[in-house]
C-alpha cells in the first residue's frame, strides 16, 4: 500500500484576486526511506484557487500505485468544498444546481479525476512541514 501526503500552502491572504505564490510538497515512504518532491509557482488568484491549483498540479504527479492520499490545506472553505461537494459537482459534470458551470471547473475536474480512485482524506491541521512551506515563500 502506498500512502502519499500532500501539503499545500499559498502566501495569498484576504479576499480578492492577488499576485502571490503557492507551494506543494508530496511525501511518501519508499524502500529507501522518506521521499519528497515540491514545486513553487507564481499565480494571480484568490487564496482558494491558488490552493486548488496546487492540488491539481500535485495530484498529476501521483502514480497509480497510490492507495491513500492525505491532503493538508489551510483554506476552510476549500476544505469543505473538497470534502462535501466535489463528488456532487462531479456527478453534475461540474455544474451548479442551476446548470451553470462552476468557476474554475477545469481545476475541480482535474482534482476529482486525479483523486477519485484513491482513498483521499483532507485536513486543516498544522503539520511537520507547516513552517517549512511558509518559509519557502
Amino acid at each position: 500500500m502506498s500512502v502519499v501526503n500532500l501539503y499545500v500552502y499559498t502566501n495569498i491572504k484576504g479576499i480578492g484576486k492577488k499576485k502571490g505564490k503557492y507551494i506543494y510538497l508530496l511525501e511518501t515512504e519508499t524502500s529507501k526511506g522518506l521521499a519528497t518532491i515540491y514545486d513553487i509557482k507564481d499565480i494571480e488568484a484568490i487564496k482558494d484557487v491558488a490552493e486548488l491549483t496546487a492540488i491539481a498540479e500535485a495530484t498529476k504527479r501521483i502514480n497509480d500505485k497510490t492507495t491513500e492520499l492525505n491532503i493538508y490545506i489551510t483554506s476552510e472553505s476549500l476544505y469543505n468544498n473538497l470534502r462535501l461537494l466535489l463528488k456532487v459537482w462531479a456527478k453534475r459534470n461540474f455544474c451548479k444546481a442551476d446548470g451553470r458551470r462552476l468557476s474554475y471547473w477545469e481545476l475541480w475536474e482535474t482534482v476529482y479525476k486525479n483523486t477519485c480512485i484513491i482513498n483521499t482524506r483532507y485536513s486543516l491541521k498544522t503539520h511537520s512541514y507547516s513552517n517549512w512551506l511558509i518559509n519557502q515563500l
